[in-house]
């Protein structure tokens, strides 16, 4: 019994080996299918990464592409644009271009003149008058004479900047220069129909606020334009003593009031006690065809020696309106008042050019 039960034991002993080696042998066929799959899973994992990157780098540098391409077209834009530019500024077509603003530019204000606030008895109101006084008047003790400018608020500005740019070309002296604006509403009101009330506001309290609180000379002269300019005619013509200069620009001069001023200065009295030192300074537009034929009749009689000993000079202004006469007419009438050259008409004729 024993030696059957061993050969039992045996048996089976061989019959496991035999599974072992056949499931060995099975085990061995499959492994190197296993690995190849996995090595396909692998390779078509890296594939489809490759071709992701592949197509973003295609892409990327195609956009590139066309962002250079619209760079470039935009820089040969500006660059002709730049060229055109520099050529109209050496033709002198074009301004230069202004500076750029830096973050760290802090903004000045620049003033011109002083506001004094002065109150009218006349007028029964408080009003400013401006004024500009020379850039050595503080450092001297000297005194000035003073130009004074109707339609203050208009006219002052150009009447400074004129000045300053007169006695650095040696053409007048320092001056005090004072605006004064308009009292009323309407300038029809100032200068025409109470041109009698402004005239004594300016003799009466303008000149007496600036004699009073400024160094000056007797010495004055007295600038308007249009209707502005009729008012200063009308001083002149009524043996106005406050002023010795009076500067015109564009007056309407009618054809009554050239006679009237032709019968006023024929006057043998006007002549010897009024004219000397006196000077007046008128100008008009070309497009000014109302006074145009007047004015010539005016400056025709005046040099027939109309006005012996009164300085004097008419000045048509070509290619300027009714409008821009005042800015040339300051400029070159207070030129041509502190100027004494025989030749000067030449000299004026070159300023306002």
């Amino acid at each position: 019994m024993a030696i059957e039960e061993l050969k039992k034991h045996c048996n089976s002993i061989e019959l496991d080996a035999a599974e072992i080696a056949r499931y060995r042998g099975k085990f061995a066929a499959q492994l190197p299918s296993q690995r190849r799959s996995i090595f396909a899973r692998w390779f078509d994992n890296r594939a489809v990464v490759g071709a992701v990157v592949l197509t973003a780098m295609i892409t990327f540098t195609l956009t590139s592409f066309i962002y250079l391409k619209i760079d470039l077209v935009n820089l040969e834009g500006v660059s002709t644009k730049l060229a055109e530019n520099e050529e109209q500024r050496q033709l002198g077509q074009l301004d230069q271009a202004p500076l750029e603003m830096s973050d760290s530019s802090t903004p000045m204000l620049i003033n011109i003149g002083q506001a004094y606030t002065v109150y009218s008895e006349l007028y029964q109101t408080e009003l400013n008058l401006f004024v500009q006084l020379p850039v050595n008047y503080q450092r001297s003790n000297s005194s000035y004479e003073v130009i004074y400018i109707t339609d203050g608020e208009f006219h002052f500005g150009h009447a400074v900047y004129a000045s300053s740019i007169l006695q650095l070309r040696d053409l007048m002296p320092e001056s005090i220069i004072v605006g004064i604006p308009l009292l009323s509403p309407s300038r029809n009101s100032d200068f025409d129909v109470q041109s009698d009330k402004f005239n004594q506001f300016i003799s009466e309290e303008v000149i007496e606020f600036i004699d009073g609180n400024f160094r000056t000379l007797a010495r004055r002269t007295i600038f308007g334009h249009s209707q502005g300019a009729n008012f200063v005619l009308n001083l002149f013509l009524e043996n106005d003593a406050q002023f010795d200069a009076y500067i015109l620009a564009s007056p309407r001069i009618s054809e009554s009031t050239r006679l009237r001023m032709q019968s006023y200065l024929e006057q043998a009295e006007v002549q010897v006690s009024y004219l000397p030192g006196k000077s007046l300074y008128i100008t008009y537009a070309e497009q000014d065809q109302e006074s145009t034929n007047v004015m010539q009749e005016l400056g025709k009689m005046l040099a027939e020696g109309g006005a012996e000993n009164l300085r004097w000079q008419t000045i048509l202004l070509p290619n300027l309106t009714h409008m821009t006469t005042p800015y040339a007419t300051i400029y070159s009438g207070l030129a041509f008042i502190n100027k004494q050259d025989d030749d000067f008409k030449i000299q004026i004729e070159g300023l306002i050019r």
